[in-house]
């Protein structure tokens, strides 16, 4: 039996000259896309932060605030933990207990611009 292919060898040309067209310019998309793909990478390591901590404390110096905030806290009172956001603090406060252990928590939110305190956040029991 003889090959349908092998009485039109043109046939059989053109098909593999189109695939090997498809091949080249999938194989191009897939090196432009890789490149694209590093590019993206690199793009997100070297770009600036517009969040830094530069601009907050040009905001301290321009505002007169020298950087010491002092936060009032009432007697026996320690501060567990401080979590820093753009310009702004949040203040984990563990106040003294009636019975001098530790008592209630509150979140106290500081301004770091001004150096005021916007606002207390304390859980009723």
């Amino acid at each position: 039996m003889s090959d349908p292919d092998a009485s039109h060898p043109d046939n059989a040309a053109q098909e593999h000259r189109g695939l090997k067209a498809v091949v080249i310019v999938l194989g191009v998309l897939l090196i432009l896309g890789f490149i694209a793909l590093i590019g993206g990478v690199f793009y997100q390591i070297t770009k600036e932060d517009p969040e830094g901590d530069a601009p907050v404390s040009a905001s301290l110096a321009n505002k007169g605030v020298g950087g010491d905030i002092m936060l009032s806290l009432p007697q026996g009172a320690s501060i567990i933990q401080v979590d820093l956001d753009g310009g702004r603090a949040a203040v984990l406060v563990q106040l003294a207990g009636d019975s001098g252990g530790p008592g209630p928590r509150e979140i106290v939110i500081v301004d770091l611009a001004s150096g005021r305190v916007i606002t207390r956040l304390r859980a009723e029991d």
